[in-house]
């Protein structure tokens, strides 16, 4: 299955899909595998981004991925403060997609957050990694994707969600095995 959702109120705190992972919970924990985030692009000027909240093996998969189409971007295994966060709560791992650095990023968030500082070349690589990831991951013979996040993101994703949600958050992973 593949679902594309738009989600609403991110700046006012991931309004829209905290409220979407908590009416669907039952689906979300036995059905989704991963999250696929595009949250900036679009701007010509900037570098590209690949935050990857998962394993290390997710983000040398995906990065492997992109590379061998020639789509570079700069991988890193953190948390990102976007709609991925209310889904990390199930440990549904997720590969966030950004350009960042051109003048775009300075109208961020202010009524001059508009399409006309964007373009397609700022869209064009954002758009094919998505693609890239997509298609690869969807057409597997067998699911690539583990759905685990790394333990070393656990604290931090717990202290992003306490502050956000101004409650201690109840993180519903399951127990792995610990020597």
């Amino acid at each position: 299955d593949l679902r594309i959702i738009w989600f609403s109120g991110e700046e006012l705190g991931l309004l829209g899909s905290f409220a979407y992972a908590e009416a669907h919970q039952e689906e979300v924990e036995s059905r989704v595998k991963l999250v696929l985030n595009i949250d900036l692009a679009g701007d010509p000027i900037g570098r590209n981004l690949m935050m990857v909240l998962g394993s290390k093996e997710l983000m040398g998969y995906a990065s492997g991925l992109l590379k061998e189409k020639g789509l570079l971007f700069t991988p890193s295994l953190n948390i990102y403060s976007s709609d991925c966060m209310p889904f990390s709560v199930y440990e549904i791992p997720s590969i966030n997609l950004a350009r960042v650095g051109g003048k775009a990023l300075f109208y961020g968030h202010t009524e001059d957050d508009i399409a006309k500082h964007t373009n397609q070349y700022g869209l064009q690589d954002v758009y094919q990694a998505g693609i890239t990831l997509l298609s690869r991951i969807l057409n597997a013979h067998y699911y690539p994707v583990m759905k685990e996040i790394d333990d070393s993101l656990r604290e931090k994703i717990e202290r992003y969600l306490w502050y956000s949600l101004l409650e201690k958050p109840e993180l519903k992973w399951k127990e792995k095995y610990r020597k």
